[in-house]
């Protein structure tokens, strides 16, 4: 297999000698490792901002997304600096490295606001740092069967054009808006099948003005998510026609912000708060099964607002324990797809040994070692 000059074989890894220093040759293998075990298949192109990045790979992302095919796939490397704002077209599956990779040198693949056109139908967005909004739609029609996967996102939101929101799956996510914003607004006027699982919500403050989802159209489930926040803090703003199921709320107040909430299923979820589920108003509201009690994390106080790379949401004791509906754990450890503290679906490289002198032109041989996910 080549790519931009350089050559892979299994179990035996040869590096092109204009590779010019340690940490541009960790992300350059980081890439190209990934690209063999997992994107054999596939059309592959490696977007690379640092500076230095040998011939072939592109280093604007949206110059990528313009070139690219629909069913290519992007493979974005960390960098210190950000690939900007982009709009997507086509139908593309975008990969960075997550949002909390285990390397010697930490960095991000950082990108700024993602709007996903109403052409971009079939999309993945994973192991991104998004520091602006994500947008579903930008003209009529119909987006669908997306997926939203090992992210840092701070708000979605839709496109008002947009006729039809349906398939989406956004899971393993760290969600923390930047100010007092709906973290996610979605009023599609036909939208269905939209799957929230396995995030954690935080905030940047214990403000009282912070504001969860706004989801007045519905078809929205929340399932095996864990929401930080205070006492004086709601997880949502106004959502109807929602299933809110095996989530846990950690002090914060798992109710709307405003009363005229409607035909919303609280099922099975957890909360350290008194009272947490009974005082739960608006209409038609069904409150099933769901607990008040202390949940004991590795590491995860219940006075945490804000999270931080440090912190481990896996429940130790309690009623959380295989309590889920499904019987796994309530909260973002349980279900199908377990949060991962990485943010990574994907092997990382964590060492990377070569010569200390390389020739340009000449193969060498490098030792590399990866973790995965």
């Amino acid at each position: 297999m080549k790519c931009a000059g350089t050559v892979i074989r299994p179990c035996e890894f040869h590096v092109c000698g204009s590779l010019k220093n340690t940490k541009h040759m960790k992300t350059k293998l980081f890439a190209l490792f990934i690209t063999l075990v997992a994107f054999a298949n596939a059309q592959v192109t490696i977007v690379d901002n640092n500076g230095n990045a040998p011939a072939g790979v592109e280093t604007s992302l949206s110059t990528a997304i313009t070139n690219a095919t629909a069913g290519d796939t992007l493979l974005i490397i960390p960098s210190t600096t950000n690939y900007g704002n982009i709009s997507i077209d086509k139908e593309l599956t975008i990969i960075g490295v997550g949002f909390n990779p285990d390397m010697d040198i930490f960095l991000t693949s950082t990108v700024g606001s993602v709007t996903l056109q109403t052409a971009a139908s079939g999309t993945k967005l994973i192991g991104l740092v998004l520091t602006g909004t994500l947008v579903f739609g930008n003209a009529a029609g119909t987006l669908s069967d997306l997926v939203i996967e090992n992210n840092k996102l701070s708000y979605i939101s839709y496109s008002g054009s947009l006729t039809s929101l349906v398939n989406v799956l956004v899971r393993q996510n760290v969600i923390t808006p930047t100010s007092s914003g709906f973290d996610i607004q979605l009023s599609v006027t036909n939208q269905s099948n939209i799957l929230f699982s396995n995030n954690v919500f935080s905030n940047l403050s214990t403000s009282t003005i912070y504001r969860g989802a706004s989801i007045t159209t519905g078809g929205v489930t929340f399932d095996h998510n864990t929401f930080m926040g205070t006492s004086s803090q709601r997880a949502f703003y106004d959502i109807r026609n929602c299933l809110v199921t095996n989530n846990i709320f950690v002090t914060i107040n798992p109710s709307a912000e405003v009363s005229s909430t409607n035909n919303v299923v609280y099922r099975n979820n957890l909360s350290n708060t008194v009272d947490a589920f009974s005082s739960l108003n608006g209409t038609n509201i069904t409150v099933d099964s769901n607990i008040e009690d202390e949940p004991a994390f590795v590491n995860l106080p219940n006075t945490t607002v804000t999270y931080t790379y440090d912190l481990d949401p896996t429940l130790t004791t309690g009623p959380g324990q295989n309590g889920a509906t499904d019987g796994t754990d309530i909260g973002v450890t349980g279900g199908t797809s377990a949060f991962k503290l990485s943010g990574s679906t994907l092997p990382v490289v964590k060492r990377f040994d070569f010569p200390s002198s390389i020739i340009e032109g000449n193969d060498v041989d490098a030792t590399i070692e990866v973790t995965g996910n």
